[in-house]
């Protein structure tokens, strides 16, 4: 159970910062609209 919570935690993490590398290349609409939320 912990071990799967770790790789899930892992993946969340990856996903994110992906995600926020994705917004920071594009610079544009997306990244105007996602600087409001945080």
């Amino acid at each position: 159970m912990v071990f799967f919570c770790r790789i899930s935690y892992n993946l969340m993490m990856d996903m994110i910062s992906a995600f926020f590398l994705a917004v920071r290349h594009k610079k544009g609409y997306i990244s105007a609209q996602f600087s409001h939320i945080g």
